[in-house]
């Protein structure tokens, strides 16, 4: 609170009172007549307290007079009434009242002025023959906000004779600190005049010390709480953490106050936590636990309190032991524009998690990370996975799979060609589908063996010509370099022989294949509106004559129609006669939906089941002349090429192999 003007001159000779710093209260008066000027002085009276003291005594050791101390304070409270009621009457308070008041109120300092005892004690002289007992005063040095120590307390003989120092009061702790020291003090200067100690005998004229400020920092040194640390040096790893404990010693005057550590500037050192912020009572313990990321020391820290000596702990991080990580597969292999994927685990007894585990894939290679499940820390005993891709053929290119904290694993990454596939079996021949039949054409489909990597999802791939062909490739999902797999084929629709493509998805080829629909007992060579026409099989095959004998059949000169060619044969008693050298006739012995086809009827047969001129295909048939059932003359026939197709003449009676139709 700011004090009103008329209490300035009181506060001005506060200022110069020996001791006023020791004590403490002020008194704030503001006069109210001659009754105020007497309670004020009556006050300041009551409230003197010596709280140290210096007593001498003459030379020859007399009996000491000592004389109380208390009159310093009747002197201040004098002048303080003096200035407070000069100031109320020059104000023009009171009138003729006020004068008297400020009368009175100086003849009552003249009188303790006079007082030679009084004035010793303003001016911390000895001026009694007699000896006498003074204040020591406790006057402290601050700089800045921080207590720095104490002004001596010299003190002159003024008695005109010499004295005896007789006794020493000197301050206690509590005098000297009022609120606990918060920091070390220097250490306590020196020099000036001779201390004032009990017995030392003071010449007239003399002055001795009372070294103030040695005595203070003494009592604060022996009040200091002892304090001891455990271990006296801690290691840890880098991230991790250590601990020391913090103990006070059970003979310790009193607690240690704001126990803390002290990291030295630059150290990359923390606190991690600390049970150390309470006061820490005599045989009490507390821990600080400090942690560090990087390698450093031994660090010198600090640990101490604001009433204790430092104890030094000596902290250490080193390294830690790279975590161990593992990788599966040890090598990839993968074509060009493909891609491969490594899985990278953590050991289950790793103390930490492995930090930033990637790929570093040497300069000049193509291989590039395309994704990766490792950016997050991987903890102990879990997994991540690096997936790799290149579009140029290189390697085995050796890359390496760390993270920050890890052993390194190496990987051998190929990118190779495309594989190639070829279809191995069955033969040409036998790639035949029995329509309608659950157990359908199995083919087998190779990876090759020089290929490098898998084949993956292989399947028909191009099947326009046989849109329902039906395909099982769960077989042939992916087909290690030398290995096969099945795809099942199967239809409930008859085709003619028809081409069909095999591939991957990254195959390098696609190869094809001609298969053939075996129906109703023969090879569908013909499709026309929902019907057609099928062959009979090797099976069913024979050789024979036209005819036994030569006639004139009437009704068999179709070109197109075998059935109804085969029916006026029959009938004729040139095959009737001889049913077993009659080809039409053998034709009927199979079933009577069979017949000998016509000229044209045969031709479509070889161009669908032997095209090429490479022979048939399928079902076993021979490459030379059939017959049909087309006649020439009496004497002839017509007849068909099975390699090229084309047609001819010979006798009724010549044999030729014969190949049976049906239509369904």
């Amino acid at each position: 609170m700011r004090l009103p003007a008329w209490t300035e001159p009181a506060r001005r000779l506060g200022t110069l009172i020996p001791g006023r710093a020791n004590l403490s209260r002020v008194i704030q008066v503001r006069p109210r007549g001659l009754r105020s000027s007497a309670t004020l002085v009556l006050a300041s009276v009551s409230n003197a307290v010596v709280a140290q003291s210096i007593t001498s005594a003459p030379a020859s050791l007399d009996v000491i007079a000592a004389v109380p101390a208390n009159e310093i304070w009747a002197i201040a409270a004098a002048i303080i009434a003096v200035c407070t009621v000069a100031a109320y009457v020059l104000r023009g308070g009171a009138g003729r009242h006020g004068k008297t008041l400020l009368l009175a109120t100086l003849l009552t300092v003249s009188a303790l002025w006079s007082n030679s005892t009084s004035w010793a004690q303003m001016f911390a002289q000895f001026t009694q023959p007699a000896g006498q007992t003074l204040a020591i005063p406790v006057v402290p040095i601050v700089n800045e906000g921080a207590l720095q120590g104490f002004e001596p307390a010299d003190f002159l003989n003024s008695a005109g004779k010499a004295l005896r120092i007789s006794a020493l009061a000197p301050p206690n702790f509590n005098q000297c600190f009022p609120d606990f020291p918060t920091s070390a003090l220097p250490p306590a200067g020196g020099g000036g005049p001779p201390a004032c100690a009990v017995g030392y005998v003071l010449g007239a004229g003399s002055s001795c010390r009372v070294d103030v400020d040695a005595i203070c920092k003494s009592l604060a040194t022996q009040a200091t709480a002892l304090i001891s640390v455990s271990p006296t040096s801690l290691v840890f790893e880098a991230n991790g953490s250590a601990t020391v404990m913090v103990s006070a010693d059970p003979a310790s005057p009193q607690a240690a106050q704001n126990v803390m550590a002290t990291i030295p500037g630059g150290s990359g050192l923390l606190v991690q936590s600390s049970t150390c912020t309470a006061p820490l009572s005599a045989g009490a313990s507390c821990s600080i636990t400090f942690t560090g990321s990087v390698v450093e020391g031994p660090t010198m820290v600090t640990v101490s309190g604001a009433n204790t000596a430092a104890a030094t702990l000596g902290v250490t991080v080193v390294a830690s032991p790279p975590i161990s990580i593992s990788i599966a597969p040890t090598s990839l292999v993968f074509e060009a524009n493909g891609n491969a994927t490594v899985t990278v685990s953590a050991d289950p007894a790793s103390p930490q998690a492995a930090q930033n585990v990637m790929a570093t894939i040497p300069g000049g290679s193509g291989l590039s990370v395309q994704s990766s499940t490792c950016t997050a820390p991987l903890s102990a005993g879990a997994s991540c996975s690096i997936t790799f891709t290149g579009s140029m053929l290189e390697g085995p290119t050796m890359v390496t799979v760390s993270g920050a904290n890890t052993t390194v694993s190496t990987l051998g990454v190929t990118v190779a060609a495309s594989p190639t596939i070829s279809i191995t079996s069955p033969v040409l021949a036998n790639r035949v589908i029995n329509v309608l039949s659950v157990t359908g054409l199995d083919l087998t489909v190779a990876n090759d063996a020089p290929s490098a990597v898998n084949a993956t999802a292989i399947t028909v791939t191009n099947k326009a010509a046989v849109p329902d062909l039906m395909v099982d490739d769960s077989d042939c999902v992916s087909v290690a370099p030398g290995a096969s797999c099945t795809l099942r084929l199967t239809s409930n629709t008859p085709y003619v022989p028809s081409t069909i493509t095999v591939g991957g998805t990254n195959t390098a080829n696609s190869p094809t294949t001609l298969i053939a629909f075996s129906h109703v007992g023969g090879l569908v060579f013909e499709i026309s509106g929902g019907t057609g026409k099928v062959a009979a099989d090797a099976a069913q095959s024979f050789s024979s004559s036209w005819t036994g004998s030569f006639s004139d059949v009437s009704g068999a000169s179709s070109l197109d129609d075998g059935a109804a060619n085969t029916a006026a044969i029959i009938a004729n008693p040139a095959c009737s006669g001889a049913p077993a050298s009659c080809a039409a006739q053998r034709c009927q012995d199979l079933g009577t939906d069979w017949y000998l086809p016509a000229v044209n009827e045969l031709v479509g047969m070889q161009a669908a089941l032997c095209a090429g001129g490479s022979g048939c295909k399928f079902g076993g048939i021979s490459l030379g002349y059939h017959w049909t059932s087309t006649q020439q003359s009496n004497l002839s026939a017509r007849n068909v090429n099975m390699l090229f197709g084309v047609s001819l003449l010979d006798v009724k009676s010549t044999i030729y192999p014969v190949r049976c139709v049906k239509k369904f």
